[in-house]
């Protein structure tokens, strides 16, 4: 295997691979599993390069209809590495980041996926901790905000036990709490209120 360091490539080239139809046989029968081998490259220590073509090669699994099975499997660890460059990565891994809660909150709502509840409550704990800091509030950070909040707003829109879930995680006060700037996109404010209105 390559060092991650020198992975960058490799992954560039895989990521779009996971956007092929066809790919998703060879990636299913990979063993040991491609995806959660893919989430143990994002340690602390993961560069800026790495780190974006392994959230890319997510989102585009998670995407991909073929695979999205696959790529569900691996849902968990995939969750797993996404509160940190949520919080402290550049803009475009975080970008990244959040395309790939949003793939996974799609997933989730079409259903059939094993462990679907305790997936749910997994994203809920990311939206969460996205949403008690600061760093979606940059304005250059607020296509990552919006796309949490379409996440947050794909799985509540899923019934009553995930909106009371929600609440119990305290993402209730959290979209109340958001101070956006005034030259915030309509598109982030709109959303903002309904979620509030939702959870309120």
């Amino acid at each position: 295997s390559w060092p991650a360091k020198q992975a960058f490539p490799g992954l560039d080239i895989l990521r779009l691979l996971l956007l092929a139809p066809a790919a998703a046989p060879h990636v299913a029968a990979t063993q040991p599993p491609l995806l959660p081998r893919l989430a143990a490259l994002l340690g602390p220590d993961a560069d800026k390069a790495t780190s974006l073509m392994v959230l890319r090669a997510f989102a585009n699994a998670l995407y991909n209809p073929k695979l999205r099975a696959t790529a569900m499997a691996a849902a968990s660890s995939i969750m797993d590495t996404l509160a940190t460059p949520i919080e402290t990565g550049a803009t475009g891994v975080r970008l990244a980041a959040t395309s790939t809660l949003v793939n996974v909150a799609s997933a989730l709502r079409e259903g059939g996926h094993a462990d679907a509840d305790a997936l749910q409550l997994q994203a809920l704990s990311v939206f969460a901790h996205a949403l008690t800091g600061d760093a979606l509030l940059q304005p250059a950070e607020e296509e990552s905000l919006y796309r949490v909040l379409v996440a947050l707003d794909t799985i509540v829109s899923m019934g009553l036990v995930q909106r009371e879930t929600a609440k119990g995680l305290e993402l209730r006060a959290a979209p109340q709490a958001l101070g956006l700037p005034a030259t915030a996109a309509g598109k982030v404010t709109e959303l903002l209120k309904k979620l509030v209105g939702v959870l309120g």
